[in-house]
């Protein structure tokens, strides 16, 4: 029987999902101003939405909360798993150090 434990994974999609789109675009204009001297301007740009990242982490340590974390990791904290889930967004949900 399966069931739900402090290291259970979960992963879902949301129901508004929209693909990711990425435009890309450039110009360039040359133009001869003097026998052998050419001008040039270009214009390069890129658009992106709706960008995700696969395997990210939901329940990490928020940015605000992580120098505590490092702190306890680089001095060697014998309570760093209790520091670490303590910081996280979901307490005691997935994997802990």
């Amino acid at each position: 029987m399966a069931g739900v434990s402090n290291s259970t994974g979960f992963n879902a999609v949301d129901e508004n999902f929209r693909p990711p789109e990425s435009w890309q675009w450039n110009i360039t204009v040359s133009r001869e101003i003097l026998k052998n001297t050419v001008a040039e301007v270009s214009y390069i740009g890129n658009h992106g939405t709706h960008i995700w990242r696969r395997g990210v982490s939901v329940n990490d340590i928020p940015q605000s909360n992580r120098a505590k974390v490092v702190q306890a990791f680089t001095t060697g904290n014998p309570d760093l798993t209790n520091i670490v889930n303590a910081n996280r967004v979901f307490p005691n949900l997935g994997p802990l150090p």
